[in-house]
């Protein structure tokens, strides 16, 4: 740590002396000259945290010293001494910035004591000057925030007058001047104020305050806006998702006082839109799956939408029906275990020619006495195989009917023409002759 430094001034040898052991023992780094112009040139070229000077020498006397060291270093601390004092010269040179006068005979504790006490007034006053520094760029990193982010930012007073409003505000066609001191909830639409009188004038802090409460609210205009409010301490406005808080003048709880809310009003107007596309898309959607199901489970042949290892993802009503069975008993179970009793695909199983191939898959089996035309079609995303759609179609009774015309096929015309009962009497009667 540096040491703070002293020029003492003093015409009078024999005290410029004890005054530099006294000081210098105290650990400050001093300077001690017995003229006043040459103080005054020390001065200009140095900055000192503090200058000791007698008021009354030959040429410049003290209180000019104080003149000149605070035109050019106003921080400089400045105590003089002297050994009678007026009232006069006493306020002049406290008007003029001295932070002491001592007077002569001085004791050394009461010199230590307005040394230090003189120093640490320094020491405070830069410590306070650079707070005020840092504040104000703070405020200034704030305000540029503020002024840039697209929300409404904004503060109310306890009564929920506004206090502070941010630029955003004009995009709906208010000044901010205009706003300043008038009732938040007027800016509420007129159906949404009931619900957001204690909203906006929120008490209320940490979990137990106002979050994403909506309402709306309205342009200059009067049209309405719906927003998303987030507030600290004040309150909200309209159709906004509304964080709410209230602002106390002290954080012990049994002192506190309400002094307001501050908050952020986030517009959400597009959002609103969005929902509500969505919402119509999801409706068209919905409408869309209930007619797709209904053609699914019309259909008289069995549909059903298999996994890459033949589990069943979706049956149709036919398909459920057939197999005695309901669906929370199939989906995702094996096809061939459910359908065929096996642990394994049957031989001529159209999912695995559809696998092998990459193209779809057509096989014709017996099952119980029926015949069965399956199909199993592959579909694919990016080459990989997604799932199968797999049909299954009676053909018991066109089976019967081809093997019925293949047996007619190969009847003589000549037999197929004569009924047998023909056939009989013509027997009978070459028997007779």
């Amino acid at each position: 740590m540096e040491k703070e430094s002293i020029l003492i001034v003093e015409d009078d040898l024999q005290s410029l002396q004890a005054f530099e052991k006294i000081l210098s023992t105290e650990g400050y780094e001093t300077t001690a000259i017995d003229s006043s112009e040459e103080a005054l040139k020390l001065i200009k070229k140095n900055e000192y945290n503090l200058v000791l000077s007698d008021i009354v020498m030959k040429g410049i006397d003290g209180l000019q010293i104080l003149s000149e060291t605070k035109k050019m270093n106003p921080e400089t601390m400045v105590i003089l001494i002297t050994g009678y004092v007026t009232v006069e010269t006493a306020i002049k040179a406290l008007r003029d910035g001295a932070v002491d006068y001592i007077l002569k005979p001085c004791k050394e504790d009461e010199l230590k004591i307005r040394i230090k006490r003189a120093l640490e007034r320094q020491r405070l006053g830069k410590e306070h000057k650079q707070m005020e520094i840092a504040l104000e760029e703070s405020e200034r990193k704030l305000n540029s925030i503020v002024s840039t982010v697209p929300d409404i930012i904004y503060r109310l007073d306890s009564t929920g007058k506004i206090t502070f409003i941010n630029v955003s505000v004009k995009k709906y066609g208010y000044d901010i001047e205009e706003l300043i001191g008038t009732d938040f909830l007027d800016l509420v639409h007129p159906d949404d104020r009931e619900k957001a009188a204690f909203r906006i004038n929120e008490r209320r802090t940490g979990d137990r305050s106002t979050k994403f409460f909506e309402l709306r609210l309205l342009r200059k205009d009067k049209t309405a806006v719906p927003f998303e409010d987030k507030s600290i301490g004040i309150e909200d406005v309209p159709f906004f998702l509304i964080d709410a808080e209230g602002l106390y003048a002290s954080v012990e709880l049994k002192k506190k006082s309400f002094v307001g809310t501050q908050g952020i009003a986030r517009d959400i107007t597009e959002r609103k839109k969005a929902d509500k596309e969505i919402k119509e898309l999801l409706e068209k959607e919905s409408k869309s799956a209930r007619e797709w199901q209904e053609t699914f489970d019309s259909a008289h042949d069995i549909i059903i939408l298999l996994s890459p290892d033949q589990r069943f993802i979706k049956i149709n009503k036919t398909g459920y029906e057939a197999l005695n069975k309901k669906p929370g008993e199939i989906i995702g179970k094996k096809c061939y275990e459910i359908v065929h009793g096996l642990d394994k695909p049957i031989d001529d199983c159209p999912c695995i020619k559809a696998i092998e191939t990459k193209e779809g898959g057509v096989s014709e089996i017996t099952e119980h006495g029926r015949n069965y035309l399956i199909t199993a079609s592959p579909v694919f995303e990016k080459n990989e195989l997604k799932y199968f759609v797999h049909t299954v179609k009676d053909i018991t009774e066109r089976k019967h009917l081809e093997e019925q015309l293949q047996i007619r096929q190969r009847t003589p015309r000549w037999q197929s023409a004569c009924p047998p009962e023909a056939d009989s009497e013509k027997a009978d009667s070459e028997k007779a002759d």
